[in-house]
């Protein structure tokens, strides 16, 4: 009996928050890679420091 408690507990605690965590990670990498890119990119363009 203990199986199928432990087997429900993974997929509606653990499994949730694992991705939502995983996820915001990602994308705070992806957001840090492009803005550091773009920032190198288009060195001296006057728009970037309203981006600031």
């Amino acid at each position: 009996m203990l199986g199928p408690i432990l087997i429900v507990l993974v997929v509606v605690v653990i499994l949730p928050i694992t991705l939502l965590v995983g996820g915001a990670l990602a994308a705070a990498l992806f957001s840090w890679a492009l803005d550091k890119t773009s920032a190198q990119d288009h060195e001296g363009n006057e728009l970037l420091d309203l981006n600031k």
